[in-house]
């Protein structure tokens, strides 16, 4: 798929990002992906709560 690549052993939306990372990540930060913008937007001391995605327009997606 397309995430493949980054995806390693991750199981979920935050295993991804860290994986892109290398690093837990902190509140507010945008990590970017092929068009793709994920803002975390809720951590705790030890998990990532919520993220938020922002889909490319229809015309930028490339695999």
């Amino acid at each position: 798929s397309f995430f493949d690549s980054i995806r390693g052993d991750a199981d979920s939306l935050a295993g991804l990002v860290l994986q892109m990372t290398g690093k837990f990540p902190t509140k507010h930060q945008i990590i970017s992906y092929k068009h793709y913008d994920f803002k975390i937007t809720s951590v705790d001391k030890r998990r990532i709560q919520f993220i938020l995605v922002t889909l490319p327009e229809n015309n930028e997606v490339t695999s």
